[in-house]
């Protein structure tokens, strides 16, 4: 709840502001936000990315597949909410469908059937839906562990975690709950290692 409230003050500091297209970005807090930068590309170097190559070079690739998989099945349900309150019910109506598809022949999402009959991911935050809702970017912030946001995105990623997170409606154990985020991130960041880096 503390969270929440959190986020409805720094949103309401926030307004309707928004960053120019083509402008500078609106970035009062520069020098916290570098350190913060510099800290996520410590630990990225230091953690995440040793991590992630062992992950990857243990975990076979049908298995490392059918993790992210799960992790993407469980996604689809904050889109399908997020889509219907940006009001987009055919959007809504895919995710939902696409959930229930993969849940049910896909083996718990293991296996992404949906994909394979046509049925296109896509996705959607509670960020985007303030902006629809007409909610203003606000200032640049770069989040530990997160990274580059803006406060809209910041605090959606948030009331997103506390309101349509699936798995907290399935179980109490925190240390499952814990465990599960941790290796949602290690198969993140493993499916990023062959991407460019660009700081």
């Amino acid at each position: 709840m503390r969270n929440l409230l959190t986020c409805v003050l720094l949103l309401l500091v926030t307004g309707c502001a928004t960053n120019p297209p083509n402008g500078a970005v609106h970035d009062p807090w520069e020098n916290v936000n570098r350190k913060v930068f510099k800290f996520n590309n410590k630990l990225d170097d230091y953690v995440l990315k040793p991590v992630a190559k062992g992950y990857k070079k243990l975990i076979p690739d049908p298995i490392e597949d059918g993790i992210g998989n799960f992790f993407s099945n469980l996604d689809d349900v904050d889109v399908m909410v997020n889509d219907i309150l940006q009001g987009k019910p055919h959007q809504a109506g895919n995710a939902a469908t696409r959930f229930a598809i993969n849940s049910v022949f896909g083996v718990f999402g293991l296996i992404d059937v949906s994909t394979r009959v046509g049925l296109l991911k896509h996705s959607e935050s509670f960020g985007q839906t303030l902006g629809v809702w007409g909610v203003g970017e606000g200032p640049y912030i770069v989040v530990p562990f997160f990274g580059p946001n803006n406060i809209r995105s910041a605090a959606g990623r948030v009331i997103n975690s506390q309101t349509t997170s699936l798995p907290q409606y399935l179980t109490d154990d925190r240390a499952l709950l814990w465990g599960g985020q941790v290796v949602k991130l290690v198969d993140t960041r493993a499916q990023l290692l062959g991407a460019s880096r660009v700081l």
